[in-house]
């Protein structure tokens, strides 16, 4: 009897996990590859895409497919006004180290350009990519009007820490009015050319500047921007408290603290650190003969679209290999397709401090310029 029980129940099982069983079979339609589409225009530019198709398994070493063969129009308010022409792109040698392998293959092979037509503010966009064998991805976008800067002023500070450092800092307070009664997306960069003449140790009583050496570096600030302003907060999850958080890291705001006012939004331009145990303090900053800071704020109007995907393209890059992390989803406003297009719409002021040229004093180029 116990020799029958057993066999029973061995055979209640066999037919338990028999039931279970179902062939499930493998749709390949859900690894296809699709038409990736990324276009970016500016206002008063021509318009610029690159095609590629998406690699079917996420994290497979795979060379990108990049595509030369498609049709690509372009549509401004429902009308089409040209097809855009495939380009072949020569790189230099030297153009962009971040590209060293090109066996690679991370760069596009071809942009299709536009050539007679250039992006209008308040104009709505559609690109359209017609291919043979992956047929047809569009997307759309409406090209927002520039917001003017209305001012622009700077004041000079001498920050001291509580370690005991100190730096002097050039502050600029960019002033400008937000367009009522709409969601207004907004990016803040700026350009800042410096002449710094510390390599030279000089009597404050000099008045010939003929024996001067300014030396000139440029840098673009396009992230990072250093601004306690709570119009740039960011928000934070309660991994981020332990874990670190993307931050605000391409200077975005939009208008939900500030719709259809005037608002002053300060940043730090420029800082250089006092070493005061050299002949050389830097406590005269910007007062030497010569020296100078220009600074090229740029004030940039974005889409929805272009806000939407920079914001969450970052936050892919800075999640992507946390363990502790959900996966972002990057932004795609591309029907039928994978990507983004979008666009912005730019102002710009400067403001100049110190006097620049001089025809007395001699200019060169910093050598160390990635240290300014």
């Amino acid at each position: 009897m116990k020799t029958i029980f057993h066999s029973l129940i061995l055979f209640s099982f066999i037919l338990i996990f028999a039931a279970c069983e179902k062939e499930i079979k493998f749709n390949n339609k859900l690894i296809a590859p699709k038409l990736v589409i990324n276009s970016f225009v500016s206002a008063d530019s021509l318009f610029e895409a690159t095609i590629a198709l998406s690699k079917a398994v996420p994290g497979v070493e795979k060379p990108f497919e990049w595509i030369d063969n498609a049709t690509v129009n372009l549509y401004a308010n429902g009308e089409k006004v040209e097809e855009l022409k495939a380009i072949e792109i020569n790189y230099a040698e030297d153009d962009d180290n971040y590209y060293w392998d090109d066996n690679s293959n991370t760069r596009p092979k071809t942009k299709y350009l536009s050539i007679n037509t250039k992006a209008e503010a308040g104009k709505t966009y559609k690109l359209e990519v017609i291919h043979p064998e992956h047929g047809t991805a569009y997307g759309e976008t409406t090209l927002p009007q520039p917001i003017e800067i209305i001012s622009l002023k700077s004041e000079k500070t001498l920050m001291n820490y509580e370690w005991g450092g100190k730096d002097n800092q050039l502050i600029v307070k960019m002033k400008f009015k937000d367009t009522p009664n709409e969601e207004n997306y907004y990016r803040l960069t700026f350009t800042r050319m410096y002449g710094s003449s510390e390599t030279y140790k000089y009597d404050e009583t000099e008045k010939d500047t003929s024996q001067f050496t300014i030396y000139i570096s440029t840098r673009k600030n396009g992230t990072n921007l250093n601004s306690s302003d709570p119009i740039f907060s960011n928000d934070e999850d309660a991994n981020d408290f332990l874990f670190g958080s993307p931050g605000n890291y391409y200077n975005l705001f939009t208008d939900d603290l500030i719709d259809g006012k005037e608002y002053e939004i300060s940043f730090i331009a420029f800082n250089k650190f006092v070493d005061e145990y050299s002949l050389d303090t830097m406590y005269n900053f910007l007062e030497a003969p010569g020296e100078f800071c220009k600074i090229d704020v740029k004030l940039s109007s974005l889409t929805r679209e272009a806000f939407l995907y920079i914001k969450s393209s970052h936050a892919q890059d800075w999640y992507g290999e946390d363990f502790f992390s959900e996966p972002v989803q990057a932004f795609s406003n591309i029907e039928n397709g994978i990507g983004i297009f979008a666009g912005y719409s730019s102002s710009v002021k400067s403001l100049t401090i110190g006097n620049y040229p001089i025809d007395t004093i001699r200019y060169e180029l910093n050598e160390f310029d990635y240290y300014y």
